[in-house]
């Protein structure tokens, strides 16, 4: 995971936690694991307007916005998840997370991301020697905190 330094200058990173989900030699995705909008999941899915899960907040996943992903913990193996660590899974496929939406999985297992973060290797390394992040180990708690939107404070505190 990346948490955004105080000397980050640029606004639309500032105080963000960004778990990798993906990279290869062209880049490297994330989400904006700390950023949940005041959309519920139902405003994706709305036929779920009354389902419980259907409250639980819409993610702002990073400034890409190229459709919708999601961060499934579940020690069992679900269709369209790769695992990243742990029982940490990421679904990109959209009919497949469309299922596990339907499914009714709840926020403290279940979150999904509208966009992306994205950068190129080398845009990313630059941004690491200038001090603009610190990388920390990817973990459930922080990737599924019930307090989001306090998660920078508290991972920069230990920094």
């Amino acid at each position: 995971m990346l948490v955004a330094t105080s000397s980050m200058p640029d606004q639309d990173w500032a105080a963000t936690v960004v778990l990798f989900i993906y990279s290869d030699r062209q880049g490297v995705m994330g989400l904006i694991l700390n950023r949940p909008t005041e959309f519920p999941l139902s405003h994706l899915f709305p036929e779920m307007r009354s389902a419980a899960a259907g409250k639980d907040p819409l993610y702002f996943g990073g400034l890409v916005a190229l459709g919708a992903k999601a961060v499934l913990r579940s020690p069992a193996k679900r269709d369209g998840a790769q695992r990243l660590f742990g029982d940490v899974s990421v679904i990109m496929d959209s009919a497949a997370l469309e299922k596990a939406a339907h499914s009714g999985l709840r926020g403290n297992v279940f979150r999904v991301y509208a966009g992306y973060a994205g950068w190129s290797p080398e845009q990313l390394k630059k941004e690491l020697l200038l001090g603009h992040w610190h990388v920390v180990p990817g973990n459930a708690a922080a990737i599924f905190d019930p307090h989001p939107a306090t998660l920078w404070r508290r991972l920069a505190a230990r920094r």
